[in-house]
């Protein structure tokens, strides 16, 4: 990301929270597997999940850690605090 979108995105929930952001997964970096992806995140709570396509820059937190289902086809719900956010690109400014 560019330096203005890092320092929005920190603004939003970095000092909101009171806590340092820290990147864990990175797709270009990691792999863009699901596998590698829970591999990286673990047992990590409090997720926040950016995606960036063109001039677009949106995302969600998640509360709670992920809990993969027993059977990788299948589905695990579960309750946990989660929000969408937009931080660039969908509306005018």
């Amino acid at each position: 990301f560019d330096a203005l979108t890092s320092a929005a995105l920190y603004h939003f929930l970095g000092e909101a929270s009171g806590r340092r952001l820290k990147l864990i997964y990175r797709a270009t970096r990691d792999g863009p597997s699901y596998g590698k992806f829970l591999g990286c995140v673990g047992d990590e709570s409090e997720l926040v999940f950016v995606l960036k396509k063109n001039a677009y820059v949106f995302g969600a937190y998640v509360s709670g850690r992920i809990k993969p289902p027993d059977d990788p086809t299948g589905e695990n719900i579960y309750d946990c605090d989660v929000w969408h956010f937009s931080l660039s690109g969908h509306f005018k400014q």
